[in-house]
């Protein structure tokens, strides 16, 4: 029951800040991850974060997995990933397993037995601003898993419309199905309408499932940016650049003043004047302090933790700015033992999962809101 179909993920355009707006995207890009995932995301709160270990618990687990034997249901495994974009890094995982780490990356993993879903968010589609972005994690009832294992097995696979044209600048959708003897797998590409409109019963709950999640940040980073003018010397602006753990467990990071393996930044911030230009606001660069020392260690920071980088910066003339602060690591720290793997939901169904992952190494891209600064008229000699 296969059927693959070669996808071609492209790079895609960036989505422009537009500071007359007020930090308001200028469109959302139809960039196809945006047809099948839509507008799912919910501002979380504190009440929505997995807040006990003891939702991972061998309790619960042992009661997903007796309601299946029960049923004479054998556990699933389900996978949905989507890419797009250029391949940006591949992470050799402490077992020697490769993960492919797309510019646009999103990854949903679903085992019955555990009554678990884990979802890897990489980028947002569009560069959306002031959004987590890492790993989301949410519990799933028995009535949950058997609907989900029902729609997958509903679908008559081996008669559906062939996935073919596309769109070379859509994203690359898979599925993953496995369940007893029973294996499903597919390639498509986001632009296949037909063969998405076939597997609309399916698609749709899994979408809303994925909407959920961006609610349940697990390990999570939110770039953040501040600014401050200076109440004695009114053309120097005191900036932040801040990367903030928003999930519910530990996140590591490879510093962001270290350059990444290209001589890039991994972290910068970005201001710009506000005028009356039409076109797309040009952005100048600041650059963050060099570290001093040679090689330090990764950053890991607890939930709720942040790390906060001061920048001086002195404005060449009067006005309104706006700052932003940009994140970008697709490698990330070297995977290494106390880490947890790139996807910590195991396939293996003999693998449980114990709830406590470890520090959890973000990769992938953030951008925060842009923050508005007045610097006054004659303040700037």
């Amino acid at each position: 029951m296969r059927r693959w179909v070669a996808g071609v993920p492209m790079p895609r355009p960036r989505s422009h800040f537009d500071p007359a707006r007020r930090g308001l995207l200028r469109g959302a890009a139809a960039l196809g991850l945006g047809s099948i995932l839509g507008p799912l995301w919910a501002r979380y709160t504190e009440a929505s974060r997995m807040t006990s270990e003891s939702e991972h618990s061998a309790s619960q687990h042992g009661d997903h997995a007796a309601s299946e034997s029960m049923a004479g249901h054998a556990p699933f495994r389900l996978d949905f990933r989507v890419r797009g974009g250029s391949l940006m890094a591949t992470v050799v995982e402490t077992d020697s397993t490769l993960v492919e780490i797309h510019e646009w990356m999103t990854w949903l993993r679903v085992r019955s037995d555990l009554g678990l879903a884990m979802m890897i968010l990489g980028r947002h589609n569009g560069d959306l601003q002031g959004r987590p972005v890492g790993l989301f994690s949410t519990r799933l009832d028995a009535e949950e898993t058997e609907t989900l294992r029902d729609l997958m097995e509903s679908i008559d696979w081996d008669h559906l419309p062939p996935p073919a044209g596309g769109d070379a600048m859509g994203s690359h959708l898979e599925i993953d199905y496995a369940r007893g003897d029973t294996r499903i797998q597919r390639q498509f590409n986001a632009r296949n309408r037909e063969f998405i409109a076939a597997i609309e019963s399916l698609m749709d709950p899994v979408n809303a499932r994925l909407g959920q999640m961006l609610a349940a940040p697990s390990n999570a980073l939110t770039a953040v940016a501040a600014a401050r003018v200076d109440a004695r010397d009114p053309a120097l602006v005191h900036l932040e650049f801040e990367l903030r753990n928003d999930g519910s467990a530990a996140v590591v990071i490879v510093d962001p003043r270290l350059p990444g393996a290209n001589g890039k930044p991994r972290g910068r911030l970005m201001v710009t004047k506000l005028s009356q230009d039409s076109r797309p606001p040009a952005w100048t660069p600041i650059d963050l302090p060099t570290l001093t020392e040679r090689q330090p260690e990764p950053v890991t920071l607890t939930a709720g933790a942040k790390l906060v980088i001061p920048v001086s910066w002195r404005s060449p003339q009067p006005g309104t700015y706006y700052l932003r602060a940009d994140w970008l690591d697709y490698v990330g720290v070297t995977p290494a033992e106390g880490y947890a793997s790139v996807m910590p939901l195991p396939a293996d169904f003999d693998a449980g999962h114990a709830g406590d992952i470890g520090a959890y190494a973000v990769r992938g891209a953030a951008f925060s809101s842009a923050v508005p600064f007045q610097l006054a008229e004659g303040s700037v000699p």
